[in-house]
């Protein structure tokens, strides 16, 4: 594609930016003014305070600290241990979690301690509005409508996990972000186009947080699985053998790219008790998760982080989806094995690192409930 070609592109799609916006804008103010007019504030009580917001404040000192030192004594001097972190810690092991790595937490540097919560506030909108940004390039990419994108960009970034996740630990938003630029990554590599996004989608979800990028590496692997079979005909192992180690290659330059921050974190993680545990998975749920996980995916919180509440006109995308035969294999296919690990708890045990059981993965199924209601959106009218 021309590079005239693609200003034409950006410039078409300028309004839709501009009616996005506005309209993220208007809920985001309706949703921020639930908790003013109560009298409350966005940081949660019980892990925003001493974790998340004492983090970000932490952060934004000590970025100062070392612009201090490198502007004005001029030298570079980089704290890698604070006596003061419990009984001594190493920071960026302690930190990474929570801010170290995440490119929009260097905003902490602008502001001062008294003023982090506002910061704190501003962030978990901007990543949820960022959120949908994401998801509009990857699915102008493969030529939907604006009409569509704008419905499927506002029910992937307002569906329950925002609302109720995102709220309580900001960067639980984050791999909402970097799963759409992937995907698109994943597809411009098998159209043999540039792997730039994919390279640098994959580093920076390495480089802001290793819990979710193990998350991200799964779905990665499965979406390229699906979209290859649905697009080559060739199927032979010299073919999948060759697509493998490209995939392969890009990976580890971008892997490469996060190890500065990647390995040094995930290393005394991986030997913490709390990834040793033993954790018990059962073979299936509770009766009771079963008889409301229908009522779940528009509504009510399941367990262990289900937390799904798509908008019930999403639902509507899903029905007619399945009843195009022969049509929209993959994203049937896609449907079919999220539901799956919904319901399996050994799915939500794998997806979680091998630990408890855990469906924190569900931002990645509202992405494709989002997905399939713009490709079926044409449909509806037909």
């Amino acid at each position: 594609m021309s590079k005239n070609k693609e200003k034409c592109i950006k410039w078409k799609n300028a309004d839709f930016y501009l009616f996005y916006t506005l309209a993220f804008a208007g809920i985001a103010l309706f949703l921020y003014m639930r908790f003013y007019l109560n009298g409350k504030s966005l940081v949660w009580s019980h892990d925003g305070v001493p974790q998340h917001l004492n983090s970000l404040a932490y952060y934004g000192r000590y970025l100062r600290k070392i612009l201090h030192t490198l502007f004005i004594e001029h030298k570079l001097s980089i704290p890698m241990w604070d006596l003061n972190i419990g009984y001594g810690s190493d920071i960026l092991t302690t930190l990474h979690y929570y801010v170290i790595g995440d490119p929009l937490t260097l905003l902490s540097v602008f502001f001062k301690s008294s003023q982090t919560e506002f910061l704190y506030e501003f962030l978990i909108f901007l990543r949820i509005y960022l959120a949908g940004i994401a998801f509009s390039r990857y699915a102008f990419y493969h030529k939907n409508s604006k009409q569509a994108v704008f419905m499927g960009s506002m029910i992937y970034v307002f569906a329950g996990w925002t609302i109720y996740a995102a709220m309580k630990h900001p960067y639980f938003s984050n791999p909402m972000i970097y799963l759409p630029f992937i995907l698109m990554g994943i597809d411009k590599i098998y159209k043999k186009e540039k792997p730039y996004i994919f390279i640098w989608s994959v580093a920076l979800a390495g480089l802001s947080n290793f819990y979710f990028f193990y998350m991200l590496g799964i779905f990665m692997v499965l979406y390229a699985a699906v979209r290859y079979f649905e697009q080559f005909e060739d199927r032979s192992l010299k073919n999948i053998g060759r697509w493998l180690g490209t995939f392969f290659m890009y990976s580890i330059i971008a892997v490469l790219i996060a190890a500065v921050i990647l390995l040094p974190v995930i290393l005394p993680v991986l030997g913490t008790d709390r990834f040793k545990a033993q954790n018990y998975v059962p073979l299936l749920y509770d009766k009771v998760y079963y008889e409301k996980y229908l009522g779940c995916l528009i509504g009510e919180n399941m367990i262990q982080w289900g937390v799904a509440g798509f908008t019930a006109v999403s639902m509507t995308g899903v029905f007619v989806l399945f009843s195009k035969r022969k049509k929209y294999t993959a994203l049937k296919v896609g449907f079919v094995l999220l539901n799956a690990f919904l319901l399996l708890p050994y799915a939500g045990h794998v997806l979680n690192g091998f630990s408890y059981v855990s469906n924190r993965w569900i931002w990645a199924y509202g992405m494709l409930i989002a997905y399939i209601f713009v490709k079926i959106y044409p449909e509806l009218f037909t």
